[in-house]
């Protein structure tokens, strides 16, 4: 009766932890563009939009934005990270970004496409799960990319960022095929300036 209880107990711990965290990933980053639009105050402050995915976004881990934040409080971050996005998603969410005409745009995006274009189930799993209209792929990650640096590339400057690496071992498959993404983003930073 006692591990019937305890299994019970574990289970409830267990679930009630589950919705916790899925709640917690779902909340959008705090400062995002359209809070800025909303807003009543601008002052004469520097405009700095941060895109990208979970990394940028920050909620479970530590959010580089809040640091910048904080060393430069004259300026205005937008947190636009959003857990899980691809570029493509990104792309589908410039337009209120752009909107703010920032000052500069810093943009690391690609670490779900490298992660949804490593093997055929994950990517099913990414298309179904983001709604995407197709499997990522490396081909489909730089015509995105290409077409987020030509979009923002109108209006702000840019600062692109390369994508950490997954896991422990920077030797290991899924981070071979991450520095394929990496290569192309430092192309492309070469290429534009």
């Amino acid at each position: 009766m006692f591990y019937i209880f305890l299994v019970v107990i574990i289970a409830a711990a267990l679930a009630a932890a589950f919705f916790h965290v899925s709640k917690i990933i779902s909340l959008p980053p705090q400062g995002r563009a359209i809070d800025y639009i909303n807003s009543k105050s601008k002052k004469n402050q520097r405009i700095i939009a941060c895109i990208g995915d979970s990394l940028t976004h920050g909620n479970i881990g530590q959010s580089w934005v809040d640091y910048l934040r904080q060393d430069f409080p004259n300026d205005v971050f937008l947190n636009e990270g959003i857990n899980g996005n691809t570029a493509w998603q990104v792309i589908q969410r410039l337009d209120p970004i752009l909107q703010c005409k920032p000052d500069l745009i810093i943009l690391m995006i690609g670490t779900n496409d490298a992660l949804g274009s490593f093997d055929i189930n994950s990517g099913l799993r990414y298309k179904k799960n983001n709604e995407l209209p197709e499997v990522p792929t490396f081909e489909k990650y730089k015509k995105h990319f290409n077409e987020l640096i030509e979009k923002i590339g109108l209006q702000s400057k840019i600062a692109i960022c390369t994508l950490p690496p997954i896991g422990e071992n920077v030797n290991s498959e899924v981070n071979i095929h991450v520095n394929l993404f990496n290569d192309y983003i430092k192309l492309i930073a070469n290429q534009k300036n």
